[in-house]
Formats: structure tokens, sequence, C-alpha cells
């Protein structure tokens, strides 16, 4: 097989000037796996055909000191943080975690305490999560880090591609809307303490019940953990859609409220900046019914927030009636606030 030429990023481009989305998307152009895969690149997983109906489900999302975890916080909650978001991925494909591998990025006078309290902590979220740690490598570094990679298996017919969105389909939340973006607003601006944010933004709980529910019914999904509006702009990009969606249907949790009236913000400039981890996923009206009964019994919750139409501009309504091209905003790795 003979492999194009990746089309070039203008060499005096910085990552900030080229943006996290912009890289994928330079990416997903570079890969033949974008075009052969079961998924798109870009996607929350990438799928491997594994024989039969199933398909093997990989990810890798790496946590770094500093951007998303301070360096007093607890080792063990950083390890569970660090499996978690990558077993949401798999929950976005509907997967079911097989295996989880861990690599460790530390210095090396780090006390060797905070090294085994990740790798307990991961094998905690493992555990939870109905598999085990098995594996990984550990490097000298200049800032601590937690790489993972989660393992996972779903059905080949039923992985929900973020590409999958069709017009015509209602486009819903599992979950609530803030609760992440909320915590670490209120801790930036020193409303609330950094022990108090870390128990809402390191304690993430993977909506996998919900995905392998939706699976059944969905055409497309994705998780939030960059924000509600960056994964319905994502999923516009990958399924050449657009979405309206309806900011008084948005399920916004009590905390973003709490915040948002307590800065004197308003609720859309709170709610949206990502660490939710909740699933945004698109599926046939005509499904609606069967689709909340799967949810319910599997535990979960899910809110309509809105609908899919034609590839055009995106629309959000506020709770007057009003409408606007939806926002951009969410959470961008290369931004200079992310750090």
């Amino acid at each position: 097989m003979v492999l194009k030429r990746p089309r070039r990023i203008v060499s005096s481009s910085t990552l900030e000037e080229v943006t996290e989305a912009g890289l994928h998307a330079w990416i997903a152009q570079a890969l033949p796996a974008g075009r052969q895969g079961l998924l798109p690149v870009g996607d929350d997983c990438a799928a491997v055909p594994s024989g039969g109906r199933m398909a093997h489900l990989l990810t890798t999302d790496a946590v770094m000191e500093g951007t998303h975890f301070p360096r007093t916080a607890d080792p063990r909650a950083v390890g569970r943080f660090a499996a978690n978001v990558n077993f949401s991925d798999l929950a976005a494909k509907g997967g079911r975690p097989v295996a989880l591998l861990g690599a460790l990025l530390v210095p090396a006078d780090t006390p060797a305490r905070w090294a085994q309290g990740v790798v307990l902590g991961l094998e905690e979220a493992a555990r939870f999560a109905g598999t085990h740690l098995i594996g990984g490598d550990s490097k000298r570094s200049d800032q601590r880090g937690v790489v993972p990679v989660a393992v996972g298996e779903a059905d080949v017919n039923h992985l929900m591609p973020i590409s999958g969105a069709e017009p015509g389909d209602l486009l819903a939340t599992t979950g609530t809307t803030g609760r992440g973006s909320a915590a670490y607003l209120a801790w930036k601006e020193e409303s609330l303490s950094e022990k108090d944010a870390m128990s809402v933004l390191l304690n993430v709980r993977p909506r996998l019940r919900e995905g392998i529910a939706l699976s059944s019914t969905a055409n497309a999904s994705t998780d939030t953990s960059d924000g509600l509006l960056a994964a319905a702009h994502h999923l516009c990009a990958a399924s050449g859609v657009s979405v309206h969606l309806r900011e008084d249907w948005v399920p916004f949790d009590p905390l973003a409220r709490k915040v948002a009236k307590a800065l004197e913000l308003p609720l859309d400039k709170v709610a949206f900046l990502g660490g939710d981890y909740e699933l945004l996923v698109t599926f046939p009206r005509e499904s609606f019914d069967a689709t909340l009964k799967n949810v319910v019994k599997a535990g979960g919750k899910i809110c309509v927030i809105g609908s899919v139409a034609e590839k055009g501009p995106s629309v959000f309504e506020n709770k007057e009636g009003d409408t606007r091209p939806l926002p951009t905003g969410g959470w961008d790795s290369f931004a200079p606030e992310a750090g």
C-alpha cells in the first residue's frame, strides 16, 4: 500500500495557533486509518475487528499535573481520574472495558508513595469497571503525568460513530451539564476550595452502562469531556449536519446554577467549559421511548436537548426563544489558559 504524502501544517504555526481541533483534522487527513477503520480518526476510540460481531476498542487519554490536577491532589484520586476519563471514551462507543494499561511520567525525586498511589487508583477504577490494570511503563519526566490505555469490546454493528448523526435525529445528553466547568471556575475564582473542587473535577463517573444501553438505538455518540458545545460542534463536523440546541432543555447541574449566580455570570458562560464526561447522542425520533426505557433500566438518565438538521449553521435557542449561532467554547489543550 502506498501512503499519500500528508498535507503539511505551515512550519511557522504553533499548536496554539493550529488548535487541538486543527491538529486532529490534519491527523485524520494524514492517516489511512481515518478512511479505512471502523471508526473515523478523531472519534472517542479506535475500533479493530476481533471476529464475528465484536470489535476491540482502544483509546488513550493523558492527564498531566498543572493542567488536569494540582500537585497536592491525592494520588489515588489522580489514578482513578486517569482511568475513568479513558473509560468514558469506551462508554461513548457502547464499550465494555476488558483491560487497562498505565504509563507514569514522573521526575526522579517524586516520592515513591505518589507513584504507588496512582497505580492503586488506576486499579481501583479498573476493578470498578469490571477489569484490571494489567501492565504499563514508567519514565523519568520533568512533569508528573499519567497516560492510560483502555481496551474494550463492543458490538461492531452498534459503535455509535461520531460521524453517524442523521437529519431528523433527536439530540440528547446523559446526566447533567456544567458540574465540572462550574467547579473549575469556582476554584479559579477562589469561591471554592481546592479540596472541594478536586472532589468534583477528579470524580469522573464514566457512563458505561448508559453507553451499552444507548448502543441499540443511537446513531452517533461522543463524550462531553471538552464541553457540551465543543462536543456538539465536533459531532456536526464529523457527521456533516447541524443541530438546534435548546438552552431550556439542557439539564444544568445545580452546582452550575449556584456558581453562575455567585459569580454573576450567565449560565451558558459557566456550564460549557468541559469536564462533565457525559454522553452526547443522537437517535431517531421514533426510538425515543425505547431509548429512554433502555437508559432508565441501566440506572441512568437522559434528556433531549435539541434536534439534528441538514448541514448548515447550528443554532442555540435561549430560554426566551431568541436564537443565535451555536457558540463555540470548551476545552482546547493548546489554548493559552489550558495550563
